[in-house]
């Protein structure tokens, strides 16, 4: 499978960004899929489908990935505020 172009929190869909936003909390899968109203099937396939587009072997690398995408995110959001507020 190829990996998926861009960022990995903006490549992924948002059900898989709800898992995984629960998973970095430390959240077990049968929890996720109660807490989203899901089948527990449904977790683990929104899991699976995003470690083999983003090519990790893992949920640990999977999380990894979302939180430093997320960060980067975070950062980049940050430095434009910070620039437009210098503008005024």
């Amino acid at each position: 499978m190829r990996k998926a172009a861009g960022r990995p929190a903006t490549t992924l869909t948002q059900r898989e960004r709800d898992v995984l936003a629960l998973l970095v909390r430390g959240i077990g899968d049968k929890q996720i899929a109660q807490e989203l109203g899901v089948s527990y099937r449904t977790v683990r396939t929104h899991l699976e489908r995003a470690t083999a587009r983003h090519g990790v072997s893992g949920r640990v690398a999977l999380a990894v990935l979302f939180l430093t995408a997320l960060g980067e995110a975070e950062t980049r959001t940050s430095a434009s505020q910070r620039s437009a507020g210098s503008r005024f």
